[in-house]
């Protein structure tokens, strides 16, 4: 049996498993092997007469790609399937000349599995340097001064966002009546009846099962809790439960550690079940490990102002008590030699009454500011005016400094953060002139309105050089980081030998604009 050369080239033209298409030069199909039937999931022949237009499309979109195939030996494009579906190819094409006419060899190779693992590649990449920037975001935001609060819900929205969950919540494990719950401390995108009612056990559910087991517990259907919940025979939780499935049937926990103890979980939840991977579980691990931080960074913070606080009252009582003693030492003295005096030289004796006088006073605010730093609420009570003024006072009665003391405006008594920081600003500026100054004079000049104040401290001592402070004497960085605290604006004025100005001056534009 002889095989004719055309009957080979049919025969290989049927077999190769790549498809093969003959165009015209209008970029007709005129001929279709069975592989490219199977890809097309179509007869061959039903391809013949169809324009490479209606069968293959550029894969970014762009309008020409007969042009693009008679322009470009080798192309990525993409092959429309009969049903409406879509096959990654590598088209290879050359041109050959039959009878005087042009024709197109076209070779089309399926490459949808290399190429989705290539997008997978890159996807993955991609969001492997999203979750690196978002982590890195979320150290940033711990190492800040934000408050607990808005630190936790930063980590939340990128945990929503990296996770790609629906919902995120953060449970907190405390004592109730002598049994451990589990109770919501924060959330996003929860029904409000849920957040405000739900408290679980733990071992109940993913959440409680999360805690109890020390591991990270994914229940992609949520219905497999109810039997936990309904073991609780509590309807209450049981609905709460069947109200939030109707947003979200799959829910991950993973517990949060503080120290060497489970704080909580921290609970991610899905509207529809998901495959999780070993590296998704991983990093919303990770997650709550800086949920876990960000609490125990909260901690740690409010200790140490606490700390700060105690340190700064006993520093401030200890100086005050001390100035009483003082002042009633000197008082005591004066009295004993006044009957005397009375008798030798009645001038000297009146300028002593005054003496006396000035020290009880003296003495008198003295107590009364030491009253006021062993009741702190006091401060915040008290209008700020008197405040300034039993300070005043209190540095007339033990020195033997002339001072005037003048105030502007009503009493008022301002938000407690803004009250606190401008006694304290003055009570640091006034405690430096005694310490330091030297002076001889001193003005407090104090006004005030509702949404402004005004405190100038003016003194004619030796003055310093701002720029060579003792690395001990943190007085006047206390004061700017008050006054920068409350958004009030603090200026100082001195010179070696001329004396010095401390002014502050806040003002709340919100309140002054409504």
């Amino acid at each position: 049996m002889t095989v004719t050369t055309a009957e080979l080239y049919q025969f290989l033209f049927d077999e190769l498993p790549d498809g093969i298409l003959v165009a015209d030069e209008n970029g007709r199909v005129l001929a279709a092997n069975p592989a490219l039937g199977r890809l097309a999931g179509c007869a061959p022949d039903r391809l013949t007469g169809q324009a490479l237009t209606a069968l293959l499309t550029l894969p970014h979109g762009e309008d020409d790609v007969w042009r693009a195939i008679q322009e470009t030996p080798a192309l990525e494009l993409t092959l429309r399937q009969h049903d409406g579906g879509k096959l990654s190819v590598e088209m290879r094409r050359t041109i050959f000349v039959h009878e005087g006419q042009s024709y197109f060899l076209i070779t089309l190779r399926d490459v949808t599995e290399q190429v989705q693992k290539y997008e997978r590649l890159i996807r993955n990449e991609h969001e492997k340097r999203l979750i690196a920037e978002g982590l890195r975001g979320i150290l940033d935001v711990l190492n800040s001064e934000r408050p607990a609060d808005e630190v936790l819900e930063y980590i939340m929205v990128e945990a929503q966002r990296l996770l790609k969950a629906g919902a995120v919540a953060i449970f907190r494990l405390r004592d109730e009546g002598g049994q451990q719950v589990l109770e919501l401390e924060a959330a996003r995108d929860l029904p409000a009846d849920y957040v405000s009612g739900m408290q679980v056990p733990p071992g109940v559910g993913a959440i409680g099962r999360a805690v109890s087991e020390h591991r990270p517990v994914y229940l992609p259907d949520m219905r497999a809790a109810l039997p936990d919940y309904q073991r609780l025979h509590d309807p209450h939780r049981e609905a709460l439960l069947m109200q939030l499935m109707e947003r979200y049937r799959a829910v991950l926990a993973v517990p949060l550690w503080m120290r060497d103890e489970v704080y909580g979980s921290l609970v991610l939840y899905y509207a529809e079940p998901r495959e999780l991977t070993p590296e998704d579980i991983e990093l919303a691990a990770a997650f709550g490990d800086q949920v876990a931080l960000a609490i125990a960074n909260a901690r740690l913070r409010i200790q140490s102002e606490q700390a700060a606080t105690m340190a700064e009252r006993q520093r401030l009582a200890r100086e005050l008590h001390d100035a009483v003693t003082q002042t009633l030492f000197s008082a005591n003295l004066i009295a004993e030699v006044l009957p005397q005096l009375w008798e030798e030289d009645q001038n000297e004796f009146h300028q002593r009454v005054a003496d006396l006088r000035r020290l009880t006073r003296g003495a008198l605010a003295e107590m009364r500011t030491l009253l006021l730093e062993l009741r702190p609420a006091a401060l915040v009570e008290t209008p700020l005016r008197d405040l300034v003024r039993q300070l005043v006072e209190a540095i007339t009665g033990r020195t033997r400094l002339d001072v005037q003391f003048t105030a502007n405006g009503g009493q008022h008594v301002y938000p407690p953060e803004i009250q606190l920081a401008l006694y304290r600003i003055a009570q640091e500026a006034l405690r430096n002139v005694v310490k330091h100054a030297r002076a001889h004079t001193l003005g407090v000049e104090l006004s005030t309105t509702p949404t402004q104040v005004s405190l100038i401290i003016r003194d004619d001592g030796q003055g310093f050089d701002p720029q060579n402070v003792p690395a001990d004497h943190f007085g006047l960085r206390i004061m700017r980081e008050r006054a920068a605290a409350i958004g009030a604006a603090l200026t100082l004025s001195t010179q070696i030998g001329e004396g010095t100005c401390v002014a502050v001056q806040w003002y709340n534009p919100v309140q002054e604009e409504s």
